[in-house]
């Protein structure tokens, strides 16, 4: 199920059967958005978002005050956050057929979390919207040692190279 909100002008362009999809529409579909609707409502998950995202920014800001060197700046809007990477920090060198945020994404991984990358040099973070305060705490928690895994292994491979 999905949703498009667009202005005049766009709305001009999408004329009745130019925009479709296979499975847009049908009962199974629409019976799940209604429950999920029905369920963001009944556990107040509105609110949830809201109360969490300051939460989640300023953890963010931690782990980037953490690893200055490797997290140039955390953006995003809401619920959906990211770290802008450095590429070129030490730690993210050594492996070059990896982009950076594949690293960060793969030493989380390693730690537990899943993040997604996008692009080279950009982590997302996109929680549930269920999400509890203890559950980012342990995000963070796992983030952090996904960071120093990376310093590790830059330093050992820094090590094997002298």
């Amino acid at each position: 199920m999905g949703g498009i909100w667009a202005g005049q002008r766009a709305m001009d362009v999408l004329t009745p059967g130019s925009h479709g999809t296979t499975y847009g529409g049908n009962p199974l579909a629409c019976a799940m958005a209604l429950k999920i609707m029905d369920i963001i409502e009944r556990d107040n998950l509105t609110q949830n978002i809201l109360n969490l995202e300051r939460i989640l920014i300023e953890g963010l800001q931690t782990i980037r005050a953490q690893f200055p060197e490797a997290v140039q700046a955390v953006r995003g809007l809401g619920f959906m956050n990211g770290f802008v990477l450095n590429e070129k920090a030490s730690i993210f060198q050594s492996v070059s057929d990896r982009t950076a945020s594949m690293q960060v994404c793969s030493a989380a991984q390693d730690a537990g979390l899943i993040l997604i990358p996008a692009g080279p040099k950009v982590v997302r973070f996109l929680p549930a919207y269920n999400i509890q305060s203890a559950h980012l705490d342990e995000a963070f928690s796992r983030l952090t040692q996904a960071f120093h895994a990376l310093q590790e292994a830059h330093s050992r491979r820094s090590k094997s190279h002298i």
